[in-house]
């Protein structure tokens, strides 16, 4: 008999892994240990990229500072707030609530956007 995985229990995996790294990440500060890679496309070129400072950024979240956080990657503080919504509208029952909502923060033309903000941000970290 072959074995199957439900949708709850990859769910919860995911979960669970969310939970351990999460845990990782609060215990351990990335800008001090070697546990926590660099980013490979900074150390081939010498740029940042739009993930920079991402791993000291969740560090910081989870301390609640939120100042020092937006101060390493602003971008990736903002695209919580937006993925947090996405989360909902999608899986949390806001896609039968609100479809016109969801239509405008996930639809074709949102993807445009953010697409562009992230490549005005890339590009506006390696000019200042």
């Amino acid at each position: 008999m072959p074995i199957t995985v439900t949708n709850r229990a990859v769910g919860l995996a995911v979960i669970a892994i969310a939970i351990i790294g999460l845990a990782v990440y609060a215990y351990f500060d990335p800008a001090g240990s070697v546990l926590f890679p660099k980013g490979p496309f900074r150390m081939l070129t010498g740029w940042d990229c739009p993930g920079c400072g991402s791993q000291r950024t969740i560090h910081a979240l989870l301390h609640a500072d939120i100042r020092q956080a937006f101060g390493y990657n602003p971008l990736l503080v903002l695209s919580i707030l937006y993925l947090g919504a996405a989360g909902y509208l999608d899986y949390l029952g806001g896609r039968t609530r609100h479809p016109r909502l969801r239509r405008a923060i996930l639809g074709r033309r949102a993807c445009i956007h953010i697409s562009l903000v992230s490549a005005l941000y890339w590009r506006g970290l390696n000019i200042f």
